[in-house]
């Protein structure tokens, strides 16, 4: 070492005299407690806003004219279970399009 610099004892290295306490500055942890709080509320705005109604047709609704054109055959029903153990239960049959629109 250089014979000119002391040697410094660990008391020197202390940033704040003995006895004094520092303040702490909360402002930064503020900042980021507010911008987490707005990204959490803008978040649950967001998401109630994208879903669109859901309309729902009545079951005695009129049919439409064109399901005429569209029969059904070999309608067979059949049942099978899933890996989670519930049964599932699956309508099997062919329908043919006799009209001139496509669908």
């Amino acid at each position: 070492m250089n014979a000119k610099t002391p040697l410094r004892s660990q008391s020197d290295l202390n940033l704040a005299p003995n006895g004094e306490r520092q303040e702490r500055n909360f402002v930064p942890l503020a900042i980021a407690l507010a911008l987490v709080l707005v990204v959490v509320v803008g978040g649950f705005l967001l998401r109630g806003r994208s879903r669109p109604a859901e309309t729902v047709t009545a079951a005695n609704a009129a049919t439409d004219p064109y399901a005429a054109n569209l029969p059904l055959s070999g309608l067979a029903m059949s049942e099978s279970s899933n890996l989670a153990g519930s049964k599932v239960t699956y309508i099997d049959g062919h329908i043919a399009n006799n009209g001139a629109s496509t669908v």
